[in-house]
């Protein structure tokens, strides 16, 4: 049986347990889906969610007359009610909350509910901008096969974007070509949809579990039947380059924080905040 071991509270390792010991751990709200676990031979750290231990809160118990988190009343009344908050919320809670717990009432968690979407919201939106800073470290190259790399092909990434010219650059035409104004104003355009696409592409491959785009393609066309609209297609073959040092001494670094920021958002994904529900 595979054996792990975790850090707990005052940072020492504990171990070794097995991973339905590590289940139990964390129902019993003595370690969070945070914490830090390995394997027995001690070589990569990461968080309790990405070994898929972490267990959501089970559904409300029937039959229950009191809060197992506050010890308050559950009932129903028409003028005042207290009910157990349901699995998806308790599990929201104790992914922030120090003091975890497998059932929690109105009276005890509605409060932290409100707290923890917003740390959820918070927290979404800080990973996506760090994702977002790092993820130009993802090359995209036109090489079908560049020199020395060694890599794993993942999949193929495409993106799309669509913008209009205007009117003004349409009826004009004739007039700014001379002066280069029009020419200006696509190239702009252009270059803006190429960046998006760009971006699109880097975030399929990240998705993918990839760290480079190989044999880049685009294209661009005019749409909307003579209304000004450009299109600009991208695709591309994302692969696991294994040598990222190759790119540089900073690559490998850059990569596993990417890493790191997209498992973490994976993970979150799980939650819904009221807005979204």
């Amino acid at each position: 049986m595979k054996q792990y071991y975790y850090v707990d509270e005052s940072d020492q390792s504990v171990g070794p347990v097995s991973a339905e010991e590590l289940k139990g751990l964390h129902r019993a709200g003595m370690i969070k889906s945070t914490t830090l676990v390995t394997d027995a031979l001690h070589e990569n750290w990461r968080p309790l969610y990405d070994y898929q231990f972490a267990e959501a809160a089970p559904a409300a118990a029937v039959g229950v007359t009191e809060c197992p988190a506050c010890g308050e009343k559950i009932h129903v009344g028409v003028f005042a009610s207290n009910a157990l908050l349901p699995p998806d919320a308790v599990a929201l809670i104790n992914e922030y909350s120090p003091a975890q717990a497998t059932h929690r009432c109105g009276k005890c968690g509605l409060g932290l509910w409100a707290e923890h979407q917003e740390s959820l919201r918070r927290e979404r939106e800080d990973l996506v901008c760090r994702i977002q800073a790092d993820l130009a470290s993802i090359p995209i190259l036109s090489l079908q096969s560049p020199l020395h790399w060694d890599y794993t092909v993942c999949g193929l990434v495409t993106a799309q974007t669509t913008t209009g010219t205007g009117v003004f650059a349409e009826f004009t035409a004739s007039f700014t070509d001379i002066a280069g104004a029009q020419s200006k104003a696509y190239n702009e355009k252009i270059k803006a949809g190429e960046n998006i696409c760009k971006g699109i592409l880097r975030m399929e491959a990240l998705d993918l579990g990839a760290n480079a785009v190989i044999a880049a393609d685009i294209d661009y066309a005019e749409v909307g039947g003579g209304k000004g609209m450009l299109m600009v297609c991208m695709t591309g073959t994302a692969v696991l380059l294994r040598n990222p040092e190759i790119l540089g001494s900073s690559a490998p670094e850059s990569f596993q924080r990417l890493e790191a920021l997209r498992d973490r958002l994976r993970h979150l994904s799980q939650y819904r905040v009221d807005s979204e529900a």
